[in-house]
């Protein structure tokens, strides 16, 4: 065997172990790498978290009255809707604390209209 034959031998047996190893260091950097969640959606993507995260019975066409209403958070750029995980996770947790003390008083609204009536009969 020549010289020239076992030093090609060499060099592509060199690159082959460099290019595995290379391959495996890449791996194993990308599978120990934390998946990082976006915090910006669309409104299908927020749609879509409403319903899975909290079983929020939302469509887009409600997500698009809440946000003409000012009722939900986000933010327009350019055309389009922007939604905050985060600022949607405060928003139901907000409506769910409210919710309690604005069905009592909804209750109690109610009583008081029975007493009325009652008394003014």
């Amino acid at each position: 065997m020549k010289t020239q034959d076992i030093l090609s031998a060499f060099f592509a047996e060199t690159r082959k172990i460099v290019a595995e190893e290379i391959d495996r260091a890449f791996s194993q950097r990308v599978a120990s790498r934390p998946v990082r969640e976006t915090d910006a959606m669309s409104i299908v993507e927020a749609e879509a978290f409403l319903r899975q995260e909290f079983a929020y019975p939302v469509t887009v066409r409600s997500i698009y009255d809440f946000v003409h209403r000012g009722n939900m958070p986000c933010r327009k750029i350019g055309k389009r809707l922007v939604f905050s995980r985060e600022a949607l996770r405060a928003w139901v947790a907000e409506r769910t604390r409210n919710a309690a003390p604005r069905r009592q008083e909804t209750l109690r609204s109610i009583a008081d209209a029975g007493r009325k009536e009652v008394c003014d009969e």
